[in-house]
């Protein structure tokens, strides 16, 4: 829970998900007016994707790396 006011329609509207080069990288984009909670939402989804994505996928979660700009 990030502690924010934002329905999941909203918070959907502000997070991009595309493939890298047509490989199974993907990069996540999130726009906020704040760029400090735009920097919390893109760290909650780094921390809790690659879980999510193995529960999807069937895939050893270990197996999920990430990657993050600052």
């Amino acid at each position: 829970d990030l502690g924010i006011s934002l329905t999941d329609q909203e918070l959907a509207g502000r997070i991009s998900i595309s493939a890298v080069n047509n490989t199974q990288i993907m990069q996540l984009t999130v726009s906020d007016p704040s760029p400090a909670q735009a920097q919390a939402i893109a760290q909650s989804l780094v921390e809790n994707a690659p879980a999510v994505i193995a529960q999807m996928t069937d895939m050893d979660s270990r197996s999920v790396k990430t990657v993050a700009d600052a």
